[in-house]
């Protein structure tokens, strides 16, 4: 469901404080959209600053999950746990008639009523006419109130002919960039920052690891595993000394009699957020006292050791 989730480093860490954690909801009922350009777009900015982004695809769940609101459904159960950890969410929905999409309603309809508690909110969308940006104050704003929201900041509606698809970025017109950076820049100012303790010991981590730490603990030892649906197919690419074990495999692979030391740290990997973090919690249930996803996933590792060829 996740389309990525990749994390930049910059130098908020000198300065004693973290950036933030945040969920990026894609209410396209489409994966290749305007919406879900928007996204990735907002997605870019926002890791261009230094923050966590996790992108949400809500036209991957399963159709029946949505329409019968079954909270029970594991891409639900994950995505709502995402939103839960994250310090602020940004809405990206296409507009029609004057409402934003149904598949994004359906999303709303099963999240949990306090979904959206002591977190900033950003509503984006697109449409074919400026008409339809009302929709985000009289139609998406009360519902995401409704759900916790503490603070939304006033949103964008920008022309779907305003978002420029290319193969490997997304580009908006130049009126419309300016009208998603406002809305961006007041977005993180609400988001703020967290105080951490800079004088904490290097293995004091958090649930997660940036890729170059991760290449960093590998070298020193930490466990790198792989577990990418297609990582054994031949043009879909490795990394050097990384375990590949099917996600159906990791019981087999880790469980009862394995070899693997679970003092070790055991680093795990996939093509975005949700498909490592429920490897993860099953290697913690398994008895694995240090186990952290590769924000990025695969690709990250791929850019770090492109940059810089030592951590091969």
């Amino acid at each position: 469901m996740a389309i990525g989730c990749r994390h930049r480093s910059g130098e908020c860490l000198l300065k004693g404080s973290k950036m933030a954690l945040v969920s990026v909801v894609v209410g396209s009922p489409v994966g290749f959209s305007a919406s879900a350009g928007l996204a990735s777009y907002v997605q870019n900015k926002l890791e261009a600053s230094g923050h966590t982004v996790v992108l949400l695809d809500a036209s991957t769940i399963s159709p029946s999950a949505l329409v019968l609101g079954d909270s029970a459904d594991d891409d639900v159960v994950e995505l709502v746990g995402l939103i839960a950890a994250s310090d602020g969410v940004v809405v990206t929905t296409p507009i029609q008639t004057n409402a934003y999409s149904g598949v994004l309603k359906s999303l709303l309809d099963i999240l949990p009523s306090d979904a959206f508690a002591g977190k900033a909110l950003a509503p984006l969308a697109t449409g074919g006419s400026a008409f339809h940006a009302s929709a985000l104050d009289y139609s998406l704003a009360p519902v995401l109130r409704s759900l916790g929201a503490r603070h939304i900041v006033s949103g964008a509606c920008v022309l779907d002919r305003d978002v420029e698809l290319h193969p490997c970025e997304v580009r908006l017109a130049h009126e419309a960039e300016f009208a998603v950076d406002s809305v961006l820049g007041t977005f993180e100012s609400a988001l703020g920052t967290v105080p951490v303790d800079i004088t904490a010991p290097e293995n004091d981590w958090t649930r997660s690891v940036s890729a170059s730490r991760a290449l960093t603990l590998h070298r020193d030892g930490a466990v790198l595993v792989d577990v990418r649906s297609n990582a054994q197919q031949p043009d879909a690419g490795t990394i050097e000394g990384a375990i590949i074990v099917s996600k159906n495999d990791i019981e087999d692979r880790f469980g009862g009699e394995s070899t693997f030391d679970r003092a070790v740290p055991v680093l795990v990997f996939c093509n975005g957020a949700l498909g490592s973090r429920p490897v993860a919690l099953r290697l913690e249930a398994l008895g694995y006292r240090t186990v952290r996803q590769v924000r990025g996933g695969f690709q990250a590792l791929v850019d770090e050791q492109v940059r810089f060829p030592s951590h091969r």
